[in-house]
């Protein structure tokens, strides 16, 4: 059985292959796209394809890991003070601006102290972030891994129930 979690690309000069994220959400109403989204925000980090943006590094409901692809709504709200926090994003439409059509996108944050106990339940991850910093306690880099049961192995039907 071959790993299909990662299209092939073909090798690089040096014999490498690039390989592209394998949870990257896009928020919109196109195709391949998420009208809503919702975790909690682990890391914000500069996009390899495009430098003047950014990727959000969100622990979905399943336990996984998934980059939401940054864009000008993003990029106003979210600041790395939210980095621990729970955050939803949603698609609610297009407006036409004076020279473009741009997405309506609402952002929504939960400060910390208003975390429930059973969303901490959701988020085991959420245990690993000190409330000053907002940064992981764990050495392991910008992802700890989330200790506490299991994720569940279905996928929520709604990413932002909780």
């Amino acid at each position: 059985m071959t790993d299909q979690s990662q299209p092939h690309q073909p090798p690089l000069d040096d014999g490498f292959e690039k390989l592209e994220p394998a949870n990257l959400v896009v928020i919109g109403d196109g195709p391949k796209q998420s009208k809503r989204f919702g975790g909690l925000l682990m890391d914000i980090v500069d996009d390899d394809v495009y430098p003047e943006k950014k990727r959000y590094i969100v622990i979905g409901r399943d336990g996984k890991d998934y980059e939401i692809a940054g864009n000008a709504a993003l990029s106003k709200r979210l600041k790395r003070s939210h980095i621990g926090c729970l955050m939803k994003v949603e698609f609610k439409g297009r407006e036409r601006g004076a020279t473009n059509e741009y997405k309506v996108i609402e952002v929504v944050v939960q400060p910390r102290d208003r975390t429930t106990e059973a969303q901490k339940e959701t988020f085991p991850a959420w245990h690993n972030f000190t409330p000053a910093k907002a940064e992981p306690t764990s050495a392991g880099g910008p992802t700890p891994t989330p200790e506490g049961p299991p994720p569940p192995t279905e996928p929520a039907s709604d990413p932002t129930a909780f």
